[in-house]
Formats: structure tokens, C-alpha cells, sequence
């Protein structure tokens, strides 16, 4: 055991020799401090999902090939599946199926790196029976280290197989109404670990990266509009002023609540995210957002992210 213990002490994340766990426990932190930002009142209510699928998310990198990847001994990992599917794969069969979590941890570790998989592809089965047993031992290691051994599945069944997950899973059986929760949960994630991910110590994370992310890095003031003067604009300006935490703001369309939307983030100098439920939604919304920033007279950046499944 203490053989073992070395040895995964010894796995790292990144070709800088950084290792596995310091990684591990930066994505961890930071992502705790994004829940603890977003989530002031009641951060404990998923605290246990981030904190364990910071620290998995990485645990594909375990394998032989890939750690002599890192290390500059092979060009290329020589490895048929990415590290996010390998690690979602040994979760699959090694996590205990009562931790608690399980499902929406494993679908984080599968999906952290975004929609770059092919969809319910492979199976747990197939992806390890590509890897050697040593490989299976550093990951397992690893996982015991982090979860501890109680929540480890002793007698692991090959033979029983499990297919790759949705990034958007079915709102029944394991993910009923718990689809809010994995989406909120997999963004803190996947913004943690690219957030730090140049990040050497777990000293260097502190609230100001976090910080960094939400506030603008420019103060934009609106003097000249397209609307001065007029009664509507007067009153979304009333508005804004007024909107404070949780808004709800119930107006006819052409109101103008993507203009009050572009106010308020001026006015608390945050970073403003309109989310759609649909694409074509999302490219209308952003084409009428760049519409108002000309009736402003400003030019902030936008950027339009788009799920394709």
C-alpha cells in the first residue's frame, strides 16, 4: 500500500510536472469559492458535488501512457479514449453506487473538457478493457485517497456495462428535476479548472481570480442614446435602479429588457449571461444585444457560446 501511495503521489496534471492532486485541490478551491460567490445563502446544498468532482475530474490522467505523455517520454498518448471518457469510465464501475452525488460527479468528470465527445458512444466496459492494469491501479488508488475506501466498489462486474452519458440526461430515474443542479454545478467546474489551470499552488487561489471573472475589467458609462428623453427609457432606467438580487421583470416584448439587462451590469459592473433555452433563441438574442449596444452608443465585448449536441 505505501508503494502504491508513492506512486500516485507521483502523478501529474500538467507537462510543468505539477501534480495530479495539487491540481486536484486548486480546481477544488477555486470552484468552492465560485459556489461560495454564487451561492452566499446555502453554498452546502452542493458543496459535495464540487468538492469531489474538482477532485476527480482529472483521475483519467492516471493512466500509463498518458503520464509518459506528460513526462515528454512518447509524442502521443497512444490512447484510443481522451482522459475525461477514462475517468468517467473507472468512476462508472469503482464509485460506490450510494455515495452521494454519484450520478451528476460522473457525468462532470465525462463532460468537463464541453461537448467534445462522441454521444453515447462507448461503454464503462469498453473504455477499461483498453487500459492495463496499472493504470486501473493508479486511478483506483487515487479514488480511495479521495473518497476513501468505504466508498469504493470492492467486486466490480466487467461484464455489466453502462453507456457513456448525455451532457443533457433524461429529467428522470437518477437526474429527476436534478438537471438545474448538474448544469449549475458542471459550469463551476469547468470555469474553476480553466481559471486555474496555470495556477502552481493551492496558496495562489484567493476570492480575486474569482472576483476577476464576474466583475468587468472596465467601467463603461452611457452618455449619449439613441432614446434620451423618451419615457421609456426613463422608466427601464427607473427599473434598474431599483433591481436588486433576484429580478423578475414582467414586460410586454419590445419593452426593451435586453437594454435594462446591458443597465444593470454597468450599474453593479458585472458580466451579464443571457441563457436561452434554444440556439436559434441564443444567435437572435445576440444579433438584437449588438443592436443595443449601438442604440447605447457603446462597445462592450460579447461573445454567443452555442451547444451543439
Amino acid at each position: 500500500m505505501m508503494n502504491n501511495m508513492k506512486n500516485i503521489n507521483k502523478l501529474i496534471a500538467k507537462s510543468n510536472d505539477l501534480k495530479l492532486k495539487v491540481h486536484s485541490q486548486i480546481v477544488r478551491k477555486t470552484a468552492l469559492l465560485f459556489l461560495n460567490k454564487m451561492y452566499s445563502d446555502e453554498p452546502s446544498r452542493f458543496e459535495n458535488i464540487i468538492k469531489y468532482s474538482s477532485l476527480l475530474h482529472d483521475i483519467g490522467k492516471g493512466t500509463t501512457n498518458f503520464q509518459k505523455y506528460l513526462l515528454g517520454k512518447i509524442k502521443k498518448p497512444n490512447l484510443r479514449f481522451r482522459h475525461n471518457e477514462i475517468g468517467w469510465a473507472f468512476l462508472s464501475k469503482y464509485l460506490s453506487n450510494d455515495f452521494e452525488g454519484r450520478e451528476i460527479i460522473i457525468n462532470i468528470v465525462y463532460w468537463h473538457h464541453g461537448i467534445s465527445n462522441q454521444l453515447n458512444k462507448h461503454t464503462d466496459t469498453e473504455i477499461l478493457n483498453s487500459l492495463d492494469e496499472i493504470s486501473i491501479e493508479n486511478m483506483l488508488q487515487y479514488l480511495i485517497e479521495c473518497v476513501g475506501e468505504n466508498n469504493v466498489n470492492g467486486d466490480v462486474e466487467f461484464a455489466d456495462s453502462t453507456i457513456a452519458p448525455l451532457f443533457y440526461p433524461p429529467n428522470e430515474g437518477n437526474f429527476e428535476n436534478k438537471r438545474p443542479q448538474l448544469q449549475l454545478c458542471r459550469s463551476i467546474v469547468i470555469t474553476a479548472d480553466r481559471i486555474s489551470s496555470n495556477l502552481m499552488s493551492i496558496s495562489d487561489v484567493n476570492e480575486g481570480i474569482v472576483n476577476q471573472y464576474f466583475n468587468l475589467k472596465n467601467e463603461t458609462k452611457i452618455t449619449e442614446t439613441k432614446f434620451d428623453g423618451t419615457p421609456r427609457l426613463n422608466k427601464q432606467k427607473e427599473i434598474v435602479e431599483l433591481a436588486e438580487n433576484t429580478t423578475i421583470i414582467k414586460a410586454p416584448a419590445g419593452f426593451g429588457k435586453t437594454i435594462m439587462g446591458v443597465m444593470w451590469s454597468f450599474k453593479y459592473k458585472k458580466k451579464v449571461v443571457w441563457v436561452t433555452p434554444r440556439n436559434t433563441i441564443a444567435e437572435s438574442l445576440y444579433l438584437s444585444v449588438l443592436d443595443e449596444f449601438k442604440n447605447l452608443n457603446i462597445n462592450p465585448t460579447v461573445a454567443n457560446f452555442i451547444e451543439k449536441l
